[in-house]
């Protein structure tokens, strides 16, 4: 409805034309068209992302190690495939908690795309330590 008398303090401003029907309800006389939506996920956030495989936690130097890094959005959804992903490991001096040697280069890793989000990730690092 318009509003009472004790509601319109509440109402700002007057209706210009009070008897047309932008303020009634409508009643649908024909059966409503369907639409498909599509919702794609976001574009890659490395918080949500995730990784699994032993080699993420321990190897051992000049061994090849893997894992898999899932590519996610904000919310979790799965990316398609296509992110341009990178894998680089720096010695970590945990003591100091930083790098090990600023002028130290990072081993570099493999990374596949499968075209699925999911990314295959090999690496072999030659010096030991924490990375």
């Amino acid at each position: 409805g318009r509003g009472s008398e004790d509601f319109q303090e509440l109402i700002a401003g007057e209706d210009p034309v009070p008897y047309d029907s932008v303020h009634d309800p409508y009643t649908v006389t024909e059966t409503p068209t369907s639409w498909d939506l599509a919702v794609a996920p976001g574009s890659t956030n490395p918080t949500s992302s995730v990784s699994v495989g032993d080699s993420l936690t321990l190897s051992s130097a000049g061994s090849v190690g893997a894992f898999i890094i899932t590519a996610q959005d904000a919310f979790s959804n799965r990316r398609p495939g296509g992110d341009s992903i990178s894998a680089l490991m720096v010695l970590w001096d945990t003591g100091k908690d930083k790098l090990y040697a600023a002028d130290l280069a990072p081993e570099t890793g493999t990374v596949t795309d499968n075209s699925d989000g999911s990314h295959n990730t090999v690496y072999s690092v030659t010096r030991a330590g924490v990375y």
